[in-house]
């Protein structure tokens, strides 16, 4: 079927549902009409229309009949706060005495929502009590056709991804206006269909993730075709959206292709050895033919009626008694290892198999966004401790303060040790300085200007996180008044000759000096002496010289040396452990001057240099660097580590939207996705355009970035770093003001309707943070209220307002001579000319009154007269919904 064709069909059904069901007489329909009694007459009721006959406009297919309020049953209902009278079911919120009264309440409010998308009003329509999958399919389904402001897919989770935002908070009626706003001039089903794809896609990547799923799901779920992938993409979400876990099953004689949904029941606390288990299996998954079969019945692409009849019994069965409609199941991904494979009679007892424990999966990528102040800033310490599971819990101290200087010092310990790091973006900021670029450097003997490939921020974190450490634990109570040293092993063009048999060999070797035995010298004078020798006539500050006295002379026993890998790196740390000795047979032909060691640490790749000093190191073969930062390098040494341990590391952007995110991150931008990182099956790798060697980002970077949802570039913001991060909202928060009064001044009052005139005529983007009256909590005084006013206040709305001053005396209810902002008035004669000047007649001209900010009513005056609250919005019941792509 083409898609001209199915546009066209779907249009004939919605001409057909309209003519059978038009808004003026929804007030006349009656309970039968609505919810059908009669199994003959039950394919004519609106409810059937909307949950089946108007799938492919649509799905809200799943979970249960309560979605609906009331239902035909002539059974029982075992869920909570409903009614049964032997022919309806019915949820008592509604209405407690029967089926009809719940149906009055419920018609009432479709009729308002479908009053409410007829003008376009999608806020209004989330705040009417019904559950979102209905009354979202109502207002699709009678909106104006001509211009549509819903689009039709149900899922706000699927909306979400698609406006790569995973923030629960965001209404429904916030995400169809940002998404539709995106649609342009795409065609209404076309456009949903798109919608509904990275939906679809996102499902299918939860069950290709696992090596042992992904071996035999990924190449055949990439046979289907868009109603098999549809239709796999709606078995899942709905199982998943009720509760249901999913797990993988292989048989050993039946087939190999299958995924089994169950509930998981998890484990006692008391007894952590002992793994959750699943029960309550429901059925198995045969994903080569896209079946979902249960009690030896088939449901599969053909026949997604009887699955969903089959569905909605199911979760009123005995199998599905406990299932909470509000809680979400686990999807594959959600378990640390597959399960063991059963025999072939325990595959109908699977759900009494062991499973792995979960872990709890926190983004790799995410944003936390919102207003200037509203702690976005603050919060990546909390959310960057969370990545190491340092987090300090308020209970834990005596008062918030105190857990937050604790959890301040944890992170400072973090920065320090280089497993945090810290960046701001700005427009200058580019991919030299996030990635790599050149920089000059100045031989110090020869004085020439060489340029050198220098490491980003980011390529420097990547890399970190990459290396395998080679050592065990050190005491570094005796090492630590030692003197350290840097060497370099090795000439930049030899490669790893030396290094490599340095390392087997345990030892430390010099090349200056060639097989000349300086054992006997005991100062730099017997040094040049002993080159004297040798022919070779040196300055006295020959370098060579230099070198030679710090290898023999200086160097002690004890002492740490840290071997280099160009100036910005370092790949291994020793102690010294033996004498000076002048070898009988040189390595790489000239390499004759050794000294004994113990190999700490070695690292693969190598580290950069902040790791352990703020400075590049020198081109030296040999020198004691002043700038080593001795607690790094306790860091570096204290810790026990192995080939395979690689703890995280996380960078924080700051600003992240203030800079060219094309720019800066380059072709990197696909690579830090989950599934490009590496160690993932669909890794990635690139080779850079500088130093051309191949890089990948490593699966234990954490990006945490932050936004201001009020900065003019965001509408800018690359699309491509929007659906490559989990999008956090960072609201103002009015409870943390709470009890703060200043001279009268409810605080908290005031900057709620502040933010609730600002929300209205721009938009909740451009609210005002908390952070800027929380300073109040230790001095409520009204000079302390005033200079935020003054210096934080008025500027921000200046800014916000493009200094339309009236615009602004509407926000602090400044309409007097005496407010915050007042009408200046001049001379008529100003000009002395008549006619007056060009655009000055009638002019309007602002001031800020600084009088103002001393008086305590001006700050009253501000919320002073706001009788009512905002109307809370309300949601659904927590039923599920969806969309299927037509």
């Amino acid at each position: 079927m083409t898609d001209e064709t199915r546009w066209d069909e779907a249009n004939k059904l919605w001409d057909a549902f309209l003519n059978k069901f038009p808004a003026e007489k929804i007030e006349s329909m009656t309970l039968a009409e609505y919810t059908a009694f009669t199994a003959e007459s039950d394919a004519g009721s609106f409810t059937y229309w909307l949950e089946h006959r108007l799938m492919d406009l649509g799905s809200i297919r799943g979970g249960s009949s309560l979605k609906f309020g009331v239902w035909r049953t002539d059974e029982k209902s075992k869920l909570t706060n409903t009614k049964n009278d032997g022919g309806y079911a019915w949820h008592t919120k509604y209405g407690a005495s029967s089926p009809q009264e719940a149906f009055e309440t419920i018609k009432q409010r479709i009729k308002a929502t479908i009053e409410a998308v007829q003008r376009a009003d999608l806020s209004a329509i989330e705040s009417i009590g019904l559950p979102d999958s209905l009354k979202w399919k109502v207002a699709f389904m009678y909106q104006d056709r001509a211009q549509p402001c819903v689009l039709n897919v149900f899922t706000p989770d699927a909306l979400r991804l698609y406006l790569g935002t995973f923030d629960k908070k965001s209404s429904v009626a916030d995400l169809q206006k940002e998404v539709m706003a995106r649609r342009e001039n795409k065609a209404l089903f076309a456009f949903g269909r798109e919608v509904w794809g990275v939906w679809s896609e996102d499902v299918m990547r939860h069950f290709q993730v696992k090596p042992k799923i992904n071996k035999d799901f990924d190449p055949i779920s990439k046979t289907w075709d868009e109603n098999k992938a549809a239709f796999f993409t709606h078995v899942v979400s709905a199982f998943n959206q009720c509760g249901f876990d999913w797990y993988f099953i292989r048989p050993k004689k039946s087939t190999p292709y299958t995924l089994r949904v169950a509930r998981k029941k998890p484990k006692k606390e008391k007894d952590k050895k002992i793994a959750p288990k699943a029960t309550g299996v429901l059925g198995f998954f045969d994903f080569q033919n896209c079946k979902f079969l249960s009690d030896g019945v088939a449901f599969g692409t053909e026949d997604l009626d009887g699955f969903n009849g089959w569905f909605e019994g199911a979760f009123a069965d005995e199998k599905g008694k406990e299932i909470d409609a509000n809680t979400v199941g686990n999807w594959p991904d959600a378990y640390d290892e597959a399960e063991e494979e059963p025999d072939d009679e325990g595959e109908t007892n699977a759900a009494h198999e062991e499973a792995t424990h979960m872990k709890t999966e926190i983004p790799l990528n995410q944003i936390l966004y919102g207003p200037p102040g509203t702690g976005k800033t603050y919060h990546t310490i909390d959310k960057a401790l969370e990545i190491f599971g340092e987090r300090n819990s308020v209970s834990d101290y005596s008062s918030a303060e105190e857990a937050r200087r604790a959890n301040k010092k944890l992170f400072d310990e973090r920065v320090s040790n280089g497993d945090i790091q810290f960046v701001t973006f700005h427009q200058s900021f580019s991919y030299e300085d996030f990635v790599e670029g050149l920089t000059a450097q100045v031989n110090e003997q020869t004085q020439q200007i060489r340029y050198e490939v220098s490491d980003g921020v980011f390529k420097r974190m990547c890399e970190s996180a990459a290396v395998k450490i080679e050592g065990g634990e050190v005491d570094f109570s005796h090492l630590k008044d030692q003197r350290v040293w840097k060497m370099s092993l090795g000439a930049a063009n030899e490669g790893t000759e030396v290094y490599d048999a340095c390392l087997k060999s345990n030892r430390i070797l010099l090349g200056w000096g060639g097989d000349i035995d300086f054992s006997q010298c005991k100062n730099r004078n017997d040094i040049k002496s002993q080159y004297q020798q040798s022919e070779e006539h040196l300055a006295d500050n020959s370098y060579a010289i230099t070198a030679v006295n710090a290898f023999l002379l200086k160097v002690k026993k004890d002492d740490l040396i840290v071997v280099s890998d160009g100036n910005r790196k370092f790949r291994a740390i020793a102690r010294v452990t033996g004498d000076y000795e002048c070898l009988s047979e040189g390595v790489c032909e000239y390499y004759f001057q050794s000294r004994a060691v113990e190999w700490l640490r070695e690292y693969k790749p190598s580290l950069p240099r902040d790791r352990l000093m703020d400075v590049d190191f020198s081109q030296m073969t040999i020198y004691e660097p002043s700038a080593i930062d001795r607690k790094k390098l306790e860091g570096l040494l204290s810790k026990q580590t192995s080939k395979s341990e690689r703890s995280p590391k996380v960078l924080i952007i700051d600003e992240i939207n203030r800079g060219n995110i094309s720019k800066i991150f380059g072709e990197l931008i696909t690579l830090i996705e989950p599934s490009k990182r590496q160690g993932a099956d669909e890794a990635l790798s690139v080779t850079l355009p500088y130093s051309k060697t191949s890089f990948g980002v490593p699966d234990n970077v954490y990006i945490i970035g932050t936004m201001n949802s009020a900065d003019r570039s965001l509408a800018s913001l690359d699309l491509a770093l929007r659906r490559r991060f989990y999008f956090i909202e960072m609201p103002p928060d009015a409870s943390t003001l709470a009890g703060i009064v200043v001279d009268g001044i409810e605080v908290q009052q005031m900057f709620e309707a502040i933010n609730q005139r600002i929300e209205v005529l721009l938009g909740r983007d451009y609210c005002i943070g908390h952070a800027y009256f929380l300073p109040l909590k230790d001095e409520p005084n009204l000079t302390h209220l005033a200079a935020i006013f003054k210096n934080k206040i008025i500027p921000l709305l200046q800014e916000y307002f493009f200094e339309d001053w009236e615009r602004i005396a509407q926000v602090l209810n400044s309409d007097s001579k005496e407010g915050f902002v007042v009408k200046k008035t001049y001379p008529t004669d100003l000009f002395g000319s008549d006619p007056q000047p060009e655009n000055t007649q009638n002019k309007e001209v602002w001031r800020v009154n600084q009088e103002a900010f001393g008086k305590a009513e001006n700050y009253r005056a501000i919320y002073d007269g706001l009788t009512s609250e905002p109307a809370v919005q309300q949601g659904g019941d927590g039923s599920m919904s969806g969309a299927v792509p037509s």
